[in-house]
């Protein structure tokens, strides 16, 4: 198979102009390659042959990001890209998605001497709000979208109801004249 079928691949839906923090780890501590495409299949992120890393990254569109993780080659160049060894025995791999807001680690910020434990408390809340803000911005606009697909998906039924109803009015009006028509002819009415 392709390489697309042999990879394990986690989705995320997430806004635009999200900043991600992206974590992975072997269970196993094998190697595997990875790869982040946005909803369009761009690459955001690719990373080959380890075992760990780290990916932070800001969302250019709206959607579906994929985190797509295959078994590195083994060093002997074989075909092996599957998810497991060729044993049956899968690979695990942890992995963590923060974003928006839970991307900031507060604790290590408010660690730092230069800065006032009331402006780290004030900084936490301005983006939080600043996060809020955000999805819900992102969540009218998905609201709207969704409202506009079912007002049209009325109509749609509406007109479709319509036009089933004249159907079935002007069928039951021609077998009505037929009827009518064949009785007079055969002199049972």
């Amino acid at each position: 198979g392709s390489e697309k079928e042999r990879a394990r691949c986690v989705d995320e839906e997430l806004g635009a102009n999200v900043l991600v923090l992206m974590s992975y780890e072997s269970a196993d501590g094998a190697a595997v390659d990875v790869r982040v495409t946005d909803p369009d299949g761009r690459d955001v992120y690719v990373a080959k042959n380890k075992a760990r890393g780290k990916a932070g990254f800001t969302t250019k569109i709206a959607g579906d990001h994929s985190a797509c993780f295959t078994r590195s080659r083994p060093p002997g160049g074989g075909d092996d890209f599957s998810s497991n060894d060729g044993d049956g025995v899968a690979h695990r791999v942890k992995l963590d998605w923060k974003k928006g807001v839970a991307v900031n680690d507060w604790n290590k910020i408010a660690k730092r001497g230069d800065v006032a434990d009331v402006a780290t408390d004030l900084r936490r809340v301005e983006a939080d709000l600043r996060g809020v803000h955000q999805e819900m911005m992102w969540l009218r606009r998905r609201e709207e979208e969704m409202r506009t697909i079912n007002e049209k998906t009325n109509a749609r039924v509406a007109w479709l109801c319509a036009m089933s109803l004249c159907a079935c009015v002007a069928s039951g009006a021609t077998q009505y004249a037929y009827l009518k028509y064949h009785f007079r002819a055969k002199k049972m009415i």
